[in-house]
C-alpha cells in the first residue's frame, strides 16, 4: 500500500509545472535575440570594411 502510494504520489508531483516567470522568459528571449543578431551585425559591419 505504501508503495502505491509513493509512487501514485511521484507520478503527480512529475506532472505538475510551474509557471514560466516574467523575468526569466524576458532573459531567455532577449538573450536569444541578442545571440541571433549580433553575429549578423559583426558579419555585415567586417564585410563592409574589408571592401
Amino acid at each position: 500500500d505504501s508503495v502505491n502510494e509513493t509512487l501514485q504520489n511521484v507520478a503527480q508531483t512529475a506532472t505538475t509545472k510551474t509557471p514560466p516567470s516574467i523575468p526569466g522568459m524576458w532573459l531567455a528571449y532577449s538573450s536569444l535575440v541578442i545571440m541571433a543578431c549580433v553575429p549578423i551585425f559583426i558579419g555585415a559591419f567586417r564585410s563592409v570594411i574589408y571592401i
